[in-house]
This record gives structure tokens, C-alpha cells and sequence, in this order.
């Protein structure tokens, strides 16, 4: 195999800072650009439909973040220190793409829903039983429950339904309990069941 081309540029001691920082391995500020864009698109998808908040800014960050990690390793790549580096500092180079990769393999899977209904469950179950419990009708104020901000609290026949804050692009989402079978559909809802007496609510509008 073909050994890669080197740039003639001066010795390591002799390069330019700006020549310095695009060979060197990334450190304690690309790593956690990386790290923070992947946490805004995990939040954004573990609410139903999304969030519109937060996908905005990490749709502008994920390109930025790729585009700047491809151009550093490519400058690496072409400079006999860079590649040195490479080696030398593996973990810090391949942090970025694991990252990213596992990222990926979290909202494919729907993990950042999965736990963040996990973990709100409990005062979900609350709320329904409250609700259930009221008078008819049960139509209660906005409030948080768990990790979800919630609008739109009532009671229903089959059940309790409720929309999130600041999810969907075109209506609103949520959830609906039903444990006696899927809520009849109506022209401006749609039911998907999600899990047990669970179903995803989408009001469009």
C-alpha cells in the first residue's frame, strides 16, 4: 500500500497555531460541542413528534460539528505530525464518531422516549388517577408531570388524554390512557398505541 503524501510544512516546534490546531487531536472543546449536540437531538426525540425547540439548533450543529471534525482529521491525515497524532491519540480522535454513532443507534432504537416515559410514569399514573377520580367533567390546568410539561388535561370515555408542550410540526402530540382498547378516532386526532393502556395522541390542526 501506497504510503499517504505529506505536505511539506516546517517541523512541529516551527508550525503556525492555526496549522497546530487543526492537526492536533480534539480536546476540550470540540469533544463537548459534540457531546452537547447529541444530547439536544436525544431531548428533541425523547418527546412524541419532537421538538421543534430544540431540533432547530441541533439540525445547525450537527452538520457544523461533522464538517469540522472531517476537515481536522483530513488535515491530520495530510501531515506526517497529524498522523503521528493519530495514532498516539486514537481515543480522542474516534470519541467524536462513537458519539455520533451511538447517538444514531439510540433514536433509531426510540430509547430517548422509551426512558424519558419510564421515568415519568409514576406521576403519569398519578395524574390519571386523579383525574379518573374528579368529577366530570375533569378538565384540569396546565401542569408538569415527571419530564413532561402538559396542556390540554381531560377526561375522555375511554380514559385520560393530554397533549405535551412544544412537540409536533404540524399539531400537537401526546398521550391518551385507554385501558379498555385504542380511543375512538376523530377527525382531528390520531391514536398509535405505544405501550399497555398507552397510546400516542397527534392533533393536527
Amino acid at each position: 500500500m501506497r504510503a499517504l503524501p505529506s505536505i511539506m510544512l516546517p517541523a512541529s516546534s516551527d508550525l503556525l497555531p492555526i496549522i497546530r490546531a487543526l492537526i492536533s487531536p480534539p480536546g476540550i472543546v470540540m469533544l463537548p460541542i459534540v457531546a452537547l449536540t447529541g444530547l439536544l437531538v436525544l431531548a428533541s426525540v425523547s418527546l412524541p413528534g419532537g421538538s421543534f425547540d430544540l431540533l432547530l439548533p441541533s439540525m445547525f450543529l450537527v452538520p457544523c460539528a461533522a464538517a469540522l471534525w472531517l476537515a481536522r482529521f483530513a488535515a491530520a491525515l495530510a501531515h506526517l505530525e497529524g498522523r503521528r497524532g493519530i495514532r498516539r491519540h486514537w481515543i480522542r480522535w474516534a470519541a467524536a464518531p462513537v458519539m455520533g454513532v451511538a447517538v444514531i443507534g439510540l433514536v433509531l432504537t426510540g430509547t430517548p422516549m422509551d426512558a424519558r416515559f419510564a421515568l415519568s410514569r409514576p406521576s403519569l399514573d398519578t395524574l390519571v388517577q386523579d383525574v379518573t377520580a374528579g368529577p366530570t367533567p375533569a378538565v384540569q390546568p396546565d401542569q408538569r408531570a415527571g419530564l413532561y410539561s402538559l396542556t390540554g388535561i381531560e377526561r375522555t370515555a375511554t380514559g385520560v388524554r393530554f397533549l405535551i408542550r412544544d412537540t409536533g410540526f404540524y399539531g400537537s402530540q401526546g398521550f391518551a390512557w385507554s385501558p379498555g382498547g385504542p380511543p375512538p378516532r376523530e377527525d382531528d386526532s390520531f391514536y398509535t398505541h405505544y405501550q399497555g393502556p398507552w397510546y400516542r395522541w397527534e392533533v393536527t390542526w
